[in-house]
């Protein structure tokens, strides 16, 4: 129901597009940030309801339109 991220990296195959709700609109520029300090920082854990989904710093997240734009 939110906008429409894009999801690659290690353990993905190909490209999932999710759109989780609630999220800061800072979410995927402030991930990217995160990525940056590995092997440190932070992993994300999104939960709604019984659905749990995992985003472990090295997952690649990406805008919808910063893809298209590419």
């Amino acid at each position: 129901g939110g906008e429409e991220i894009i999801l690659e990296g290690p353990g993905i195959l190909g490209r999932w597009h999710i759109a989780p709700k609630g999220l800061p609109q800072s979410f995927v520029s402030e991930r990217e940030d995160n990525r940056a300090l590995f092997p440190r920082g932070v992993d994300v854990v999104l939960v709604a309801g019984s659905r749990v989904m995992a985003l472990p710093r090295t997952t690649v997240l990406s805008r919808k339109s910063e893809m298209e734009a590419n």
